[in-house]
């Protein structure tokens, strides 16, 4: 799957790159029962490496002596998806802990958490061995955040050569809502809604193709089965804002391109408010009448429908995106001075995100009955380069006929590869 351009940017990730920021509620990745694709040499490698890496108890049971070095390899196969994502693995050194102290531990999410002794006795020895760095966790007055873990240099330079191909067998659920309100702490979607029948189609699809980082593709809401819904998977995690990673990999052993829609969310939410744009590119209309650069309307707009007012979007847009105070200022005027008096600050960011996860999901369903498999990206996808054309057109018509419906008149968008 690895090609050398692939190569030439991993290495030059990890010597470059540093612990993901750590922030309550980001960066942050639960463990999953993974496995390594790749070679029959690279599995070996791998199997040898783990075997040398730590001194494993050796209880007199052959089965018991397997089950932690099973653990152990789980937790390493987390550690490579997480190193390559740039995400803190989650795990609860003995239990999930809670408001009140205690921990309550996580049964049954996968193989890490069958045996609370054995996953805290390799933690410790992974600590130990001054291979991992760790960030204890913490209750907070709504909820709690558990131990996290990331690969400390030395150990991530030895963990990158397997990180691209650890994969996630791909299995329901698809579907989950984050944070749920206590109403839909235990919501479940009938097994023949729409949503979840569309999922399983998009899955069972999926389990076919080959791509880096293979996983299941879900979609996510938060606090109830009806704000956000962006469709998921590891893939779109991968580095390419500074690293050319992304775009370097394969699907089907194929080179991919990206389509993107131009400025998708700040269209949706015009539409909404039945000031649908129809020019080429608000960011650099917006920049130009703003004396900035487009990188950095860019930033403050996909702040501005999640902050509350001004002072909130300043702070999020210097510190997410490196926007000064006064150039956001000057954003935020030339956005009133061209749309009027829209009331930008209105949290319509989870909103945009819904109708996005709506979109996106119908250009997959379409794109799979032409025999075009296209993996979700936020508010774009990734195809094989030979299906760029015929991608974008489906992303054009699609976007077109979801944003019509939801305001009432025609609209267009505009949409790009690279």
């Amino acid at each position: 799957m690895c090609i050398t351009p692939l190569n030439k940017e991993l290495n030059r990730y990890i010597e470059l790159v540093n612990k993901p920021l750590d922030e309550r509620g980001k960066n942050h990745s639960f463990p999953y029962d993974l496995y390594l694709a790749g070679s029959d040499e690279l599995k070996q490698e791998f199997n040898t490496y783990i075997n040398d890496l730590i001194k494993l108890p050796k209880p007199p049971q052959k089965t018991y002596q397997e089950a932690y070095f099973a653990v152990l390899e789980q937790i390493i196969l987390n550690l490579s998806r997480c190193l390559l994502t740039r995400k803190w693995l989650l795990i609860a050194g003995s239990n999930k802990l809670q408001n009140n102290g205690k921990y309550k531990y996580r049964k049954d999410r996968c193989h890490i958490y069958k045996n609370v002794d054995r996953t805290k006795t390799i933690l410790t020895l992974l600590r130990e061995e001054k291979l991992i760095d760790f960030r204890e966790g913490k209750a907070y007055d709504k909820g709690s955040v558990e131990d996290r873990y990331f690969p400390n240099k030395f150990f991530a330079k030895e963990l990158i050569k397997f990180s691209p191909f650890v994969e996630q067998t791909i299995k329901p659920p698809y579907l989950y809502i984050n944070q749920p309100e206590d109403e839909y702490e235990d919501f479940k979607w009938d097994k023949e809604h729409p949503e979840i029948e569309s999922l399983i189609t998009i899955n069972e699809y999926a389990k076919e193709q080959s791509w880096t980082l293979k996983a299941p593709i879900k979609q996510a809401f938060k606090r109830n089965p009806f704000t956000s819904g962006r469709l998921i998977t590891p893939f779109q995690n991968l580095p390419s804002r500074d690293y050319d990673i992304r775009k370097n990999t394969l699907i089907n052993r194929n080179p991919i391109v990206q389509v993107d829609f131009n400025a998708n969310h700040l269209r949706i939410f015009l539409a909404f408010h039945k000031q649908p744009y129809q020019g080429s590119d608000p960011y650099i209309e917006i920049a130009e009448i703003a004396g900035v650069d487009r990188a950095s309307v860019k930033g403050v707009f996909v702040s501005l429908l999640n902050c509350e007012d001004i002072e909130e979007l300043k702070a999020v847009a210097l510190k997410h995106f490196k926007v000064s105070k006064g150039n956001t200022e000057k954003i935020a005027n030339a956005l009133k001075e061209r749309f009027g008096e829209i009331d930008f600050f209105s949290k319509f960011g989870v909103h945009a995100m819904n109708y996005e996860g709506v979109i996106l999901k119908e250009v997959l369903l379409k794109g799979i009955k032409e025999d075009i498999f296209m993996l979700p990206i936020h508010d774009a996808i990734a195809v094989q380069e030979h299906h760029k054309e015929r991608a974008n057109e489906i992303m054009l018509e699609t976007w077109s006929e979801v944003v019509s419906e939801m305001c009432g008149q025609k609209v267009y968008t505009v949409a790009k590869y690279e």
